[in-house]
């Protein structure tokens, strides 16, 4: 039977005094002539796999010579067990010559007592024919130290190893040579070694210091990843490469020295290395990889040098401790979250760049300040620039450098904080939705050198009030200053066109405004909207009654919870007749002074078309109003919160228990008959007509749906009052309460 083998063992000695060596070494046997084949052995005494490499007479001696060493070894009784079994399977290889050699394993212990030469030796280096490659052109022998899983304590590899009267120079550790050797503290590695190879200490957790000699040239991936306890480590400037993952989870790590051959800095190097807290990177670096430094959260301090051209994806991503970085002229790309929820408080963003990514410096919950040095907007594609500060929500300065002459469209747009702006005399143009929904933004000083204002370039600003515009603008096109909060304005005689909508539904607008002659266009609907400005003229007192009547003088002397309600009296036409201006009209003067209430109403009736921003910035603004109202106890607030917030069972029961009308009115509509009987029942009794129209309703669904003529009776009651209070807007359902069938009713 013919046999193939891959791997062939023979015992190789090679000690030092006193020092533990526990490695793999591999072989190669070179010439003058041409490049020769490199031979890489194992160590035989923790297993003996099947061979494929070398057939024949050849292995039977191979085989022959294992069993003539370990026979002498179990007479000895240095064999035991499972081990002793193994001498007689081979004896039987060599018998029959067919039965592979494959799992025989022999143990450790008496290695641990053999004596050579005089030398106590923990573990005998022995070699197992491995693999066949090529490797050096050179008259030398040389050796790959392939280390082993069982390694610990302090490792000493050597640079000389001895195999058949050879002396080869090991110049390389091979991928996974110490792979998760846990117990291992210490590793000296010689000047011969010219290569480390992937994962060569992977997990090697008790791992705590390591020199890496100037010989060394390459460091494969995840060479060090996930050593737990590493503090320190030192790097040769032979290196030209930190190659992907080199130290990534090495959280003990606080500070490295990178080389000044390093010219690339692969992907997610540093990644995790939570206590590296400086980091400074050489002029030589061009290239910084994707993840490089992320989740670095200790990290404090990283200077970045004038040769980096590239910060990829996600390089400082998490690097919550990082305060402050100055990114360089010379780069031309940032990727895709690239500074993404890191600690940055201010940045400046030069005028090299021709590529951002998205969310860029998304989420940056500390970052208060951006400056903006890119001169010529149109170098960036607008969708880089939009949502390039997604998420950072602290953001409050914008500052543009000189030089710009048009502001990028949606640059600003959503930053609810920003409260200061400001624009150098070059600015010609501000770019369409360039400041929409920095509602926070209170005043604006536009340059003496703008000539137009981008479409919604102000839209939904609702705190901004002061604009002065200035004499050389002559366009402000659509939805400008679309429902801003703009009281006034004052539009120059340079401008000659106004676009649709440029200011409608400000609603905080109560002054008219001029247009000059020197218009010549006008759009539609210029100041309109449902809240946009208008003369209201409201109805004579004569003219409300019931309920209405109970909170209008109220209204008219500023109370905020009579104004509500006098805007869902018009809005219902309780007391009064439905006037959907009139209810508006009440909404706003409440809005004005951004009362929750008010805000509220705004954004549950705005039915414009082209008002979603609008809608956002007033449910923001009664958010942020009614949440510290609410933890003083507020039932107004509290009702708010919940309108807005969906469903909050909590928050409903605290606004219903403090007996706050319409928060009782609406969860009544949410829950069972009885419940909601409970609920109006009280409010119904007090004169509430919207609770006396709802109690009868109920009433009647639960009188149809269980044939109840007392449940009938009293729908028609409620319902009838809910007429008187409302001043007719209810209709009474036409009942037969005579007959006997529920049916018919």
């Amino acid at each position: 039977m013919k046999e193939t083998f891959k791997q062939q063992f023979a015992p190789i000695h090679n000690f030092k005094k006193h020092i533990l060596f526990i490695f793999m070494i591999a072989v190669a046997l070179t010439t003058n002539a041409a490049q020769e084949t490199v031979i890489t052995v194992n160590n035989i005494y923790y297993r003996l796999s099947d061979p494929s490499s070398f057939a024949g007479s050849r292995r039977i001696k191979k085989a022959t010579d294992w069993f003539n060493k370990y026979s002498e070894l179990a007479k000895e009784k240095k064999l035991k067990g499972e081990d002793k079994m193994n001498v007689q399977k081979l004896k039987n290889y060599i018998l029959k010559a067919e039965e592979p050699l494959r799992h025989i394993r022999f143990g450790q212990e008496w290695q641990r007592k053999e004596v050579v030469d005089r030398a106590v030796i923990k573990f005998i280096l022995n070699y197992e024919i491995e693999s066949i490659d090529t490797f050096f052109d050179s008259n030398d022998y040389f050796a790959t130290c392939s280390g082993s899983r069982h390694a610990y304590g302090d490792i000493v590899i050597p640079e000389y190893v001895t195999y058949n009267d050879h002396e080869y120079k090991v110049v390389a550790i091979s991928d996974r040579a110490f792979y998760e050797c846990h117990k291992m503290t210490n590793v000296s590695i010689p000047h011969s070694i010219v290569t480390i190879g992937n994962e060569a200490f992977y997990k090697c957790t008790s791992l705590t210091n390591l020199y890496i000699p100037n010989s060394v040239e390459k460091i494969g991936g995840s060479a060090f990843a996930h050593c737990t306890s590493l503090l320190n480590i030192y790097l040769p400037d032979s290196l030209t490469t930190l190659s992907y993952c080199m130290f990534q989870g090495c959280n003990k790590l606080n500070s490295i020295s990178i080389p000044n051959s390093v010219t690339s800095i692969g992907s997610k190097v540093f990644e995790n290395c939570t206590n590296l807290n400086k980091v400074t990177i050489p002029d030589s670096v061009t290239e910084i990889g994707s993840g490089a430094f992320f989740g670095c959260t200790g990290m404090t301090e990283v200077t970045i040098p004038n040769s980096v051209t590239e910060i990829g994806d996600g390089v400082f991503e998490k690097c919550t401790g990082m305060t402050e970085v100055a990114i360089p002229n010379s780069v031309t790309k940032i990727g895709n979250d690239a500074f993404k929820s890191s600690g940055l408080v201010s940045i400046t963003i030069p005028n090299s760049l021709t590529s951002i990514g998205s969310n860029a410096f998304g989420n940056c919950t500390n970052l208060k300040s951006v400056r903006w040095e890119i001169i010529d907007d149109k170098q960036l594609d607008s969708r880089m620039i939009d949502g390039m500060f997604k998420g950072c929500v602290n953001l409050q300065t914008f500052i543009f450098c000189d030089g710009i002459k048009r502001i990028p469209d949606n640059i600003c747009k959503g930053m609810y904080n920003l409260k200061n702006i400001k624009f150098p005399n070059s600015v010609i143009k501000i770019g369409n939705g360039a400041f929409c929904l920095c509602t926070s933004l209170e005043s604006i000083s536009i340059p003496d050198s703008t000539e137009e204002i981008g479409e919604g370039a102000f839209m939904a600003c609702i705190h901004l009030n002061n604009v002065k515009i200035p004499n050389s603008v002559t366009s402000i096109n659509d939805k400008a200053f679309m429902g801003s909060g703009l009281s006034s304005i004052i539009i120059p005689n340079s401008v000659t066109r106004i676009g649709s909508k440029a200011f409608a539904n400000c609603f905080r607008m109560n002054k008219e405004v001029i247009i000059p002659s020197s218009v010549n266009y006008m759009g539609d609907d210029v100041f309109g909207g449902s809240l946009g400005y208008n003369n209201i003229t409201l109805p004579s007192k004569e003219d409300i009654s019931g309920w209405a009547l109970k909170w209008y003088n109220k209204a008219l002397n500023g109370d905020p919870r009579a104004q509500f309600e006098m805007a869902e009296c018009y809005i219902w036409g309780m007391g009064t007749k439905k006037n959907y201006n009139h209810a508006i009209y009440w909404a706003k003067k409440l809005a004005q002074q951004y009362h929750p209430l008010g805000l509220l109403f705004l954004y549950l009736w705005l039915r414009d078309d082209d008002c979603s921003y609008i809608k956002t910035a007033l449910r923001n603004e009664a958010i942020k109003r009614a949440t510290p109202l609410a933890e003083k106890g507020s039932a107004e607030a509290m009702y708010v919160l919940a309108s807005l917030n969906g469903i909050d069972e909590k928050i409903w029961r605290k606004a219903c228990d403090k007996g706050f009308s319409w928060a009782i009115i609406d969860r009544a509509n949410h829950v069972g008959h009885n419940e909601a009987f409970d609920l109006l029942e009280p409010l119904a009794q007090q004169g509430h007509p919207m609770a006396q129209n709802n109690l009868g309703n109920k009433y009647k669904k639960a009188g149809l749906k269980y044939n109840s003529l007392k449940f009938l009776k009293k729908a028609e009651f409620w319902l009838k009052k809910a007429m008187q209070t409302g001043g007719n807007f209810f209709e009474l359902p036409r009942y037969n309460l005579n007959t006997n069938n529920p049916n018919n009713l």
